[in-house]
């Protein structure tokens, strides 16, 4: 029963150069039904990021003996790994990290000490999204970007825009519905389903991300509606030459 449980789940590769942090996560991991694979270089995590059953890279931030933001680097620049998720687990008040992780392109940050269950909680929100993303299909075309739900591709002007899939999700609820706002608890409800400890801010950082992989073969297609959510177009709410009609505001959360 255990064992056809753990091929559900899927692995998860845990980086870190720390012994007992490895044993720990491996045993929290591993009761919660996930096979691990202890990666302890950058080029490790990288190559043991690529394969189908892998869910999720973890990666310890202790820089001295482990680069969590180079190993978060390597993941998103290969193209056989950019898209599985990648988590962080930093020291309190490492908040130079924590912006590097965030910069590097990390999913999820973790700040010492927290409770097992938020990171088992967010796994699951993960594996719920990939069941969500793989139901649907088609293609949405709208502003000169292409999305293709069957190969979970984006392209804008003919070039490929690599997305995480939290941003892939983002970016097709948006799509669904363009030149008409979605609101924060509909994003949310896509990107995160049956999210717990999910919070505002959290949405902000990814549209952030999706703005700046989008905005670098064009100009802002993801407008602001203060208050209320985000629309996604390249006329918004009756726009014109002049600009956005008031309260949509460009590049800002």
């Amino acid at each position: 029963m255990r064992r056809g449980r753990t091929l559900i789940k899927g692995r998860i590769v845990i980086g870190s150069a720390d012994t007992d942090f490895f044993l720990l996560f491996a045993h929290i991991l591993t009761t919660d039904g996930y096979r691990v694979t202890l990666a302890t270089t950058d080029g490790d995590v990288s190559s043991s990021a690529t394969g189908s059953d892998i869910r999720a890279v973890l990666l310890d931030d202790q820089q001295r003996r482990f680069s969590a933001v180079q190993a978060c680097r390597s993941i998103t620049q290969n193209v056989a790994s950019r898209n599985v998720a990648t988590v962080a687990i930093v020291a309190a008040h490492a908040n130079a990290s924590h912006i590097e992780l965030i910069s590097a392109g990390v999913d999820e940050v973790f700040v010492r000490p927290f409770a097992p269950a938020r990171l088992l909680d967010y796994l699951d929100r993960r594996r719920s999204l990939q069941k969500v993303l793989l139901r649907q299909s088609g293609v949405l075309m709208h502003s000169g970007v292409i999305l293709d739900l069957d190969e979970r591709t984006v392209t804008r002007s003919g070039v490929a825009v690599h997305l995480a899939p939290t941003e892939f999700a983002l970016l097709a609820c948006l799509m669904t519905r363009p030149n008409r706002v979605c609101s924060r608890i509909e994003l949310l409800a896509a990107a995160w389903p049956g999210r717990r400890f999910v919070e505002s801010a959290t949405l902000n950082v990814h549209i952030g991300r999706l703005r700046k992989a989008l905005n670098r073969e064009g100009q802002g297609v993801i407008w602001t509606v203060r208050s209320i959510g985000y629309v996604f177009g390249s006329v918004c709410g009756g726009a014109n030459a002049a600009g956005p009609a008031p309260g949509w505001e460009a590049g800002q959360p």
